[in-house]
């Protein structure tokens, strides 16, 4: 009877698991038609690594748990997520967000508004992919960064090396701000 209890149990587990992949699926499509849509957000991008996380920890359970070693299912499960972390933080988000968004997008659907909010870490991007955009939204995109990025604010301790970054891409748009 102990036996047969187990196995009913790990189908069980096999089908809860599998269903909630099928749910992820489904919500990784949807998320995949948002960003085709509406283009790349952070919330998308956080959102996307989070199903990913999702769908690593369901492959560690089908591994640990399914097995009937689920001591290893918790591991696994915190190494998956560091593994989604690191790749965030040395990925850029924001670098990574600008470049999609001018890529993917209609040059008249820019955002320019939303692609200014990146911040220091997407100027670089932006300024070497100004040409990508409609000419409009490119005078638009560079005036307002050369208004965000042109001065250093602050003292030392507020230094940071994306504004650096930023501040150094604006610089070149000295001459080109001028034409607009």
């Amino acid at each position: 009877l102990h036996e047969r209890d187990t196995r009913s149990l790990r189908a069980l587990l096999a089908v809860q698991l599998g269903l909630t992949a099928l749910v992820l699926a489904s919500a990784l499509w949807r998320m995949g038609l948002y960003v085709r849509v509406y283009g790349l957000t952070e919330d998308r991008l956080y959102g996307t690594a989070v199903m990913v996380w999702i769908a690593a920890t369901i492959g560690v359970f089908g591994r640990t748990v399914l097995r009937e070693r689920p001591r290893g299912a918790a591991f696994g499960s915190v190494v998956a997520a560091v593994i989604a972390l690191a790749m965030l933080n040395l990925g850029n988000p924001k670098a990574l967000i600008a470049r999609y968004n001018l890529a993917h997008q209609d040059r008249r659907a820019a955002d320019v508004g939303h692609l200014v909010e990146l911040g220091g870490d997407a100027v670089p991007v932006l300024v070497s992919r100004l040409h990508l955009m409609a000419p409009e939204a490119r005078c638009q995109l560079a005036l307002e960064l050369m208004e965000r990025h042109r001065e250093a604010r602050g003292d030392w301790r507020g230094w940071n090396l994306a504004r650096a970054r930023a501040r150094k891409a604006v610089r070149g748009l000295e001459g080109f701000a001028s034409s607009c």
